[in-house]
């Protein structure tokens, strides 16, 4: 769910909300292809998450729109299942951004996006006879830059 709502000529602002129904994928499993049986798998048992969240867009002058943005995600994976192979966690995005659009038929967009990521904990019990238990702490913040060049005819 979204929305936009235009203050003046210079200013909007933006807003959205998102809830996904992790909780449906359970666990990972593989299974034989010749018997159907599961051979093996991983327990993931997810959670639904959501995220929010809050913009704006100021139209510096005829050609630059400028963007910036903040939101928060919800991770849908539960300490004591968290693997080294999916080590997620809740996160907040600051994003940046502009448009340069030249002409009524071209524009470029330019964006900066920090996540801050949590850090997240650990504590796997495996399944089985083996004895041993993963506790660990994981670090993490991700950077994504892009850039789009649009051509309308």
């Amino acid at each position: 769910m979204g929305g936009s709502y235009q203050v003046n000529s210079q200013w909007r602002v933006l807003a959205d909300y998102s809830w996904t129904g992790w909780s449906s994928i359970q666990s990972l499993d593989i299974q034989s292809a010749s018997t159907g049986a599961r051979v093996t798998g991983v327990e993931l048992k997810f959670k639904d998450s959501w995220r929010v969240g809050l913009g704006a867009e100021y139209q510096l002058n005829q050609p630059w729109l400028l963007r910036t943005g903040l939101a928060y995600d919800r991770s849908p994976v539960q300490d004591e299942y968290r693997t080294p192979r999916l080590p997620d966690s809740d996160r907040i995005w600051l994003a940046f951004g502009a448009r340069y659009q030249p002409g009524p038929t071209m524009w470029f967009d330019f964006g900066y996006t920090y996540l801050f990521v949590d850090d997240a904990s650990s504590h796997l019990q495996p399944p089985g006879p083996l004895p041993g238990t993963l506790n660990g702490t994981y670090t993490g913040d991700v950077q994504v830059l892009g850039v789009q060049a649009t051509l309308r005819f």
